[in-house]
């Protein structure tokens, strides 16, 4: 390798591109980095034009001679950072019925293990081995695996180029064996209707973009074209209400939505459009008992409420408001179960769980302690049910996956993030501070650092956050941040 101080950095080129967009000109002077046929490239990274990788590879070289005397200190932070990962680890499973479904990692394999077990028995039933599945594979990934409401089929998306185009298969569970369907191009995504017999999925276009739903039948060869969004703002994706009464088709940009819906047991249906897009409003649905659920921005709720209307009048001036607008409190999400509307929402810069009883209206929330934390929120794949889970962690305190009865308000920790290096909460301090914007917005910052550290100004700090779509980054768990906490830094 050459010598560091000998060697030249590379220099990218300038080709001047010159773009108008609403009269303003632009001009960029590496577009040409950009390979014309950057979707091909995508599939296929061998036909990257030849100019554009001998200058990426330069750079690349570059940076390994740079930092070469860094050796010793990348495979410490190597070594450090892959002792605090728990290698055979397995996820929770999550009840279906008769079925419990799970995913597990062995140790010193890569990829993931999907697995079910018969409710009150421990035997598990092997369904994908991601480790078979990638022999031979340069790369491999799985996105999703969804079950068919009978259980018997088991449906999945991967990629095996890299491209983020996936290919979905399907299992019969009953022979074991992989069905002759196979469908390319997709976001990998499965949504499943009543009959277990057909699922649909979206496909994206040259761009990338998530841009039209099919509807596939088991066994059959040609597919059915749903909904097709040909606005280049908005992405499409599709899902089930939680009783599973409905599919339902998301329309989006970052500030507006349009739903779709079709009965989960009249597949062959055409969607029906609950409420035409509008500037600046948001919407998304569950549905009980022939009424529709409504969490949504309209009328210039810009923190959300909730609201209740029948299934056959979705009409705005027809929504009744359960859960008012509250200024100041961010409504983030809502499940509903067969006695309970659920909300994950976030005032102060904390997030918290509200729970309303449908039955006498009664509302009580999950606490917590810490002053900075964040929470997710499971409502797990059935309806006629009290349970709940969620996860809980800070900056402090590796992720604990709970269990919470809803009528007992009893909390079942079910799981502990595994730390194999070691990990004492109390070696580190999590804070919580705000600061003052420009417009007097109060903004929240939460510090992590070692317990005894003197905050004096002298100690080195990185700081991270993310700007967009209104995105607020939590106040999670990172064991990779322990590694520069180690070392006197302040996150």
């Amino acid at each position: 390798m050459p010598n560091k101080q000998s060697q030249t950095m590379p220099v990218a080129k300038k080709i001047p591109q010159t773009d108008i967009n609403h009269g303003i000109t632009k001009t960029d002077n590496y577009a040409w980095l950009r390979d014309d046929n950057w979707q091909e490239v995508l599939r296929n990274p061998q036909v990257l034009n030849q100019e554009i990788r001998n200058h990426l590879e330069a750079e690349n070289a570059y940076t390994l001679n740079k930092l070469s005397d860094t050796k010793q200190l990348q495979l410490d932070l190597y070594n450090e950072m892959r002792g605090r990962i728990k290698e055979d680890d397995n996820s929770v499973p999550v009840k279906d019925g008769i079925f419990e479904y799970g995913i597990k990692f062995e140790k010193g394999k890569e990829y993931a293990v999907h697995f079910r077990t018969q409710t009150g028995t421990k035997a598990q039933e092997i369904l994908i081995d991601g480790n078979q599945l990638a022999i031979g594979e340069k790369y491999f990934r799985i996105v999703d695996v969804a079950h068919s409401p009978d259980h018997r089929y088991i449906a999945y998306g991967v990629d095996v180029k890299g491209s983020e185009k996936y290919s979905i298969k399907v299992i019969d569970t009953k022979t074991g064996t992989l069905l002759s369907d196979n469908i390319a191009e997709t976001t990998g995504g499965i949504t499943w209707a009543a009959d277990s017999q057909t699922f649909f999925y979206v496909k994206v276009d040259d761009n990338h973009r998530p841009s039209h739903v099919y509807r596939h039948k088991l066994g059959e060869k040609n597919n059915n074209l749903v909904y097709q969004e040909d606005d280049a703002a908005y992405f499409v994706n599709i899902g089930k209400t939680q009783d599973g009464a409905y599919l339902v088709i998301n329309v989006s940009d970052h500030e507006s939505s349009e739903l779709h819906i079709i009965d989960a047991n009249m597949p062959d249906d055409t969607p029906r459009c609950l409420l035409k897009r509008s500037a600046l409003h948001e919407y998304s649905i569950e549905h009980k008992g022939g009424y529709f659920y409504i969490l949504s921005n309209h009328n210039q709720r810009e923190d959300f409420a909730i609201f209740k209307t029948n299934v056959n009048d979705f009409s705005p001036k027809n929504w009744q408001e359960i859960v008012p607008h509250t200024a100041g409190t961010l409504v983030i999400s809502m499940g509903l179960l067969e006695n309970w509307l659920i909300r994950l929402e976030r005032k102060n810069g904390l997030p918290s769980i509200q729970i309303i009883n449908l039955n006498d209206q009664q509302q009580h929330a999950i606490s917590f302690d810490e002053q900075a934390y964040s929470l997710g929120l499971s409502l797990g794949l059935e309806f006629k049910t009290d349970n709940i889970r969620f996860t809980y962690s800070s900056p402090t305190t590796p992720a604990q996956t709970y269990d919470y009865n809803i009528d007992t308000k009893a909390r079942l920790l079910i799981k502990s993030q595994e730390i194999p290096s070691g990990h004492n909460v109390d070696d580190y301090v999590t804070k919580r501070l705000f600061a003052t914007s420009h417009d007097g917005e109060q903004i929240p910052i939460t510090l992590l650092h070692k317990a005894g550290l003197e905050l004096d100004g002298k100690a080195p700090m990185l700081l991270y956050g993310y700007g967009s779509y209104g995105y607020s980054m939590p106040a999670s768990f990172n064991s990779k941040m322990l590694s520069l906490v180690e070392r006197g830094f302040v996150y």
